[in-house]
């Protein structure tokens, strides 16, 4: 294991712990946080809880939402997933 992660592993990390929470509130702060999201962006709930679910399917380390994640996208996304 790496004792000295880069710039990207820490966001990355930070990103999957975030997103293991499911709470767009914690998400919507690590992104904020990160310099990576905007207050604005923050207060779109619809737009905040489809960038979880789209970056969640992303990471193999978040497989066992993957399911829950595809079908939120699938009934409330605003563009299909590919």
């Amino acid at each position: 294991m790496n004792q000295h992660p880069t710039a990207a592993q820490r966001y990355t990390d930070g990103l999957i712990e975030a997103l293991r929470t499911r709470d767009p509130a914690v998400f919507a702060d690590f992104l904020v946080n990160s310099g990576r999201g905007t207050p604005e962006f923050s207060k779109d709930p619809r737009r905040l809880e489809e960038a979880m679910h789209r970056f969640t399917v992303t990471f193999p380390e978040l497989r066992e939402f993957h399911e829950e994640s595809r079908f939120w996208l699938a009934e409330h996304a605003s563009s299909p997933m590919r």
